[in-house]
């Protein structure tokens, strides 16, 4: 399910699925308009970051009893998996795991990044251009990026049914 805002975050409309995501969008009147798509994930997700002096940071992802630790992707350094915390601490709670599926520099989403917010029960969101309703199918491949996303990243360490 998609629930969709504005980008100021007031609610528009729900989607069950990834075409009517593209239905709604494409129908929409102001062009240049940003949309915020959120993502309700059936989990409850904690996550911190361990920063370690010369290595890299290990972000720790517990879910139902299990937990994985995977290597923090930064700038300087290559991992797994990027997110957003508070700078300062040797562990600090993650605010956000931010999980790239399209390029940086995408015109049609924000930087390419779908957020997962851990919580209970997690979310994430995404941003995506209304000219991406101008190209059919786009939307559609877009949601369907995310989700795989989303699922090869995050949610594949603890469930088989994923977003």
């Amino acid at each position: 399910m998609f629930i969709i805002r504005s980008h100021d975050g007031q609610y528009e409309a729900k989607a069950d699925s990834a075409q009517g995501l593209e239905d709604y969008i494409r129908q929409s009147p102001a062009p240049g308009r940003v949309f915020q798509v959120d993502i309700p994930l059936d989990i409850t997700l904690n996550a911190v970051v361990v920063r370690h002096k010369g290595e890299p940071d290990t972000v720790y992802l517990a879910s139902g009893g299990r937990t994985v630790g995977l290597t923090r992707d930064t700038h300087s350094s290559p991992g797994d998996v990027g997110v957003s915390c508070n700078p300062d601490g040797d562990v600090v709670v993650v605010d956000s795991i931010n999980v790239g599926f399209r390029e940086i520099g995408d015109v049609f989403t924000d930087r390419g990044i779908v957020w997962v917010v851990p919580g209970e029960p997690a979310n994430a969101f995404l941003h995506i251009n209304a000219g991406a309703g101008e190209i059919p199918g786009l939307v559609r491949n877009i949601a369907e990026q995310a989700l795989a996303a989303i699922n090869g990243k995050v949610l594949k360490h603890f469930v088989t049914k994923t977003a």
